[in-house]
């Protein structure tokens, strides 16, 4: 009887153990499984996040663009133009450029191809990178790609079977929503009048209308709820889970995704995102649910996060990151948000390199109390067929930094003075470094910083790298001493 007890003994305390067992498994196998489904939300978020910003710029831009505050319609085929040089907020579309103005407009191109006309731009320069819907470039214009006359392109989406008519050149997007936004140059010693005759001359049309005596003006429904004071990308991360798959799920049926995203989306479509405009968060798997409320909290810091993950799209000379592409993400979907978030409508480095520097000759992270100065020897400033100039943003907003003298730009037309060798000294410093010197004086601010140059239809010698920046020199400031 007493070895029967033990036999039983045995046999539970080895069910027990396999139990036990079969439990820790299973846990693990859950936690295994909910893990992968977190880390493909989060990546679900990053792959989305373009597309929803797209299209919340737009709409706030509709609502800037109105003439006050009760008007509830816009025009559609019509640029909304900036008439100044931007100063200190981010609130808009692109990061800041204090030497450019925008000419900006939104486009829906499932009823009708648009014509752009583009007047003689004379002696100013100006480019614009046409984007589609999920923030890739489709086509540019501007002085260097298509010159300085009088031109017209057709802008169509991708199930228009037409025929382009003569003297326009075709541009076809891949998705119906394009955003236009035309740069002009309008720094130091420039000719208002003449950039704003300009802009007066940009025009759309479409193609319906084309050569007919009537008017082409369509009214859109204004979107009340975008606050016009707060830039779009913090708007689009302010979205609740249910706000931002909606939206996204609604804007794939008409911006359908590319070709080589098919295995993604494949994935996407296991939590519940697939291009709909009947989706409702409420209806997923509970599971789901979780996984993509969990990928919006704190999604701007996981796309933030990416940040020095690129290395293929730049090299690190004398402590700037020298970028290789900007533009054609494929499916780096982590690169795309992060590049969307620094701002929207990236050229292509034949229009504009953009290199960047975060830290100085010693390796520390550039901060606003401290003193720097860069150095061109002679003959070896930016190489520029257009402008070059320098802009210090704030980080990790990438705002301009606000300083007494509104100075958030220094370059090429700024009457920067050079020393008596030939070369050029530029000072980054919270103070002036002195009378004789406040030409060349960029003034920072409190905190971590970031500068960025700016140079407009680089040289071949840029391009190839045979041309590199100088390095951002930390300057120890005197001490002040006391005798006794």
């Amino acid at each position: 009887m007493k070895s029967i007890r033990t036999y039983l003994m045995l046999i539970f305390s080895i069910l027990a153990l396999v139990g036990g067992s079969v439990l820790v498994m299973s846990c693990e196998r859950d936690s295994k499984k909910r893990s992968q489904r977190e880390d493909l939300a989060r990546d679900a978020y990053s792959y989305g996040f373009p597309l929803v910003l797209m299209d919340t710029a737009r709409r706030h831009t509709e609502v800037l663009s109105r003439s006050s505050d009760k008007q509830s319609k816009v025009p559609m085929y019509q640029f909304y133009h900036t008439r100044k040089v931007r100063e200190n907020r981010y609130h808009d579309l692109a990061s800041l450029d204090n030497d450019m103005i925008y000419s900006t407009a939104w486009l829906n191109l499932a009823d009708d191809p648009v014509v752009l006309t583009i007047p003689s731009s004379g002696n100013h320069f100006f480019v614009g990178g046409l984007l589609q819907a999920w923030s890739d470039i489709f086509g540019v214009v501007g002085t260097r790609a298509t010159g300085r006359g009088k031109q017209r392109f057709l802008l169509s989406g991708p199930q228009w079977k037409g025929s382009t008519p003569r003297g326009m050149k075709p541009l076809r997007s891949p998705t119906n929503l394009v955003w236009v936004p035309i740069r002009i140059y309008a720094g130091s010693g420039t000719d208002t009048a003449s950039v704003r005759a300009f802009q007066n001359g940009l025009h759309l049309t479409p193609l319906s209308h084309w050569g007919k005596n009537k008017s082409g003006m369509r009214m859109v429904d204004v979107d009340l709820t975008v606050d016009p004071r707060i830039a779009p990308r913090d708007q689009v991360f302010s979205m609740s889970a249910d706000e931002f798959y909606t939206k996204l799920c609604a804007l794939m049926v008409d911006n359908p995704s590319p070709p080589i995203d098919t295995a993604f989306m494949d994935k996407l479509r296991t939590l519940g995102i697939v291009p709909t405009k009947n989706f409702k968060f409420s209806d997923l798997p509970v599971d789901s649910q979780r996984a993509l409320s969990e990928s919006v909290k704190g999604a701007k810091n996981f796309i933030l996060a990416h940040q020095g993950s690129f290395s293929p799209t730049g090299r690190l000379v004398n402590g700037w990151t020298m970028p290789i592409t900007t533009s054609g993400f494929g499916t780096d979907y982590h690169r795309r948000a992060y590049e969307a978030y620094l701002g929207l409508g990236a050229l292509p480095p034949q229009d504009a390199l953009f290199p960047i520097a975060y830290e100085d000759n010693m390796g520390q992270q550039l901060m606003g109390e401290n003193s720097y100065k860069i150095t061109f020897a002679k003959d070896k400033l930016p190489p520029v067929n257009a402008f070059w100039s320098i802009t210090m943003f704030h980080l990790p907003d990438v705002n301009l930094i606000e300083n007494a003298p509104r100075r958030y730009s220094i370059g090429q037309y700024t009457r920067t003075r050079p020393n008596p060798d030939g070369s050029l000294t530029i000072y980054i410093q919270p103070t002036s470094p002195g009378k004789d010197k406040e030409a060349n004086w960029l003034p920072s601010g409190k905190g971590n910083f970031q500068l960025t140059m700016k140079m407009y239809w680089p040289k071949k010698e840029a391009l190839e790298g045979r041309w590199t920046p100088p390095v951002v020199e930390r300057v120890e400031q005197p001490r002040m001493t006391i005798n006794y």
